[in-house]
């Protein structure tokens, strides 16, 4: 397996443990390094703490902050950071209210492990 030289500091935000561990297993597999944040005011204190090269993130969150806010919040405060969203509502109307607030993709929940790789693999090198 092709690991990388330079680990990419990845932010994944995602309150269901399995999730979690799931994805943080495939970015440390992937040879980066992975912070975990459990809700919208963790995940934008570990992101101004770190300053990810990637943001995976849910949308549905415990707390006040989560959703199209919280990935607002997060672009806002870093604008060059890709962002990836895991979701199950794949509509047009959620679809286009994510991208507006600066998303760059969004992964469909269940998602397929491959899936999950090639799009961070693709994000991380600029694609």
């Amino acid at each position: 397996m092709h690991m990388v030289n330079d680990p990419a500091r990845i932010l994944i935000v995602e309150d269901e443990q399995a999730i979690q561990l799931l994805l943080r297993r495939v970015v440390e597999l992937m040879g980066h390094t992975a912070f975990v944040a459990g809700d919208g005011a963790s995940a934008l204190a570990l992101a101004n703490q770190h300053s990810p090269q990637l943001i995976i993130s849910d949308l549905s969150l415990p707390g006040s902050l989560h959703g199209v806010e919280l990935v607002q919040a997060l672009h806002t405060a870093h604008p060059t950071c890709p962002i990836i969203v895991t979701t199950g509502d794949m509509s047009p109307a959620r679809i286009a209210a994510l991208s507006a607030a600066g998303v760059n993709d969004v992964l469909s929940k269940p998602f397929d492990i491959p899936v999950a790789r090639a799009l961070i693999s693709s994000r991380l090198s600029g694609g």
